[in-house]
């Protein structure tokens, strides 16, 4: 099984969420938590085509709501404002979605996507964060990511940010880390996170578990030599000898 997928979020662990949207002709856009060990879990995505922005809109609200999400309260909402990006987040302004730009410069694309690299690198002293077993990647794709769409007469309803990882590519004859940029929507918004929340994995200390693992055994240990001393001491008394 993928260490990738996950049926739903850790219980227990303290989440920042990030909302980012590539809002054009073709209109994704991506929910992200973010725990304090730097996981990312890519929890809901919208991809829709050729619709106002006040229904993308009502499509990011159906979203964040799945997850009791309030836009700009609990979430911190991005939007490419590259091409038609500009305007749309005007437009979505206007209907109570406020995004603030995505910061972008020429290095971006490239910075995105090693940094997507890196957390998605099984790390051998990352535990997971379900199984808690050591070689674990920092990022996570919940089974609640889904969208329709049609492509070339074919109907889809499946997840489309995997989807367009799965056929995601090196421009050919390009640059390092230059990819082809077609059919990459949601990949673009799962790229927008590392450029407003970049990965940086923590260091966490587990002495203190580590330490209660050690008191544990030892506790045991000594109920086990008291048992035994006790069951020694009920023994019969043999005549004419000592008890011990």
């Amino acid at each position: 099984m993928t260490p990738y997928l996950l049926d739903r979020l850790p219980a227990g662990r303290a989440y920042h969420w990030v909302f980012t949207a590539d809002p054009n002709k073709r209109n994704g856009a991506l929910l992200t938590a973010i725990d304090q060990e730097a996981n990312r879990y890519y929890c809901a995505e919208w991809y829709a085509e050729s619709l106002p922005d006040s229904q993308h809109a009502e499509g990011y609200r159906a979203m964040l709501a799945a997850f009791k999400l309030r836009p700009g309260q609990d979430v911190a909402l991005y939007a490419d404002p590259g091409g038609a990006g500009a305007q749309a987040i005007l437009n979505l302004s206007e209907v109570g979605i406020h995004c603030q730009p995505v910061p972008k410069d020429a290095g971006s694309v490239k910075a995105s996507i090693e940094r997507i690299r890196r957390a998605a690198w099984i790390d051998p002293g990352h535990p997971h964060p379900l199984t808690g077993a050591l070689g674990a990647p920092h990022c996570y794709f919940l089974t609640s990511l889904r969208s329709r769409w049609t492509l070339d007469g074919v109907e889809y309803h499946e997840s489309r940010l995997m989807w367009e990882l799965r056929q995601y590519r090196q421009k050919e004859g390009g640059k390092p880390d230059e990819p082809v940029k077609e059919k990459d929507d949601l990949v673009d918004c799962a790229r927008y996170v590392e450029l407003v929340r970049p990965f940086t994995p923590t260091v966490v200390d587990r002495s203190l578990e580590r330490e209660r693992a050690k008191l544990d055994r030892l506790s045991v240990g000594a109920a086990e030599e008291f048992d035994a001393l006790v069951a020694k001491a009920l023994r019969p008394v043999r005549q004419g000898g000592p008890v011990w």
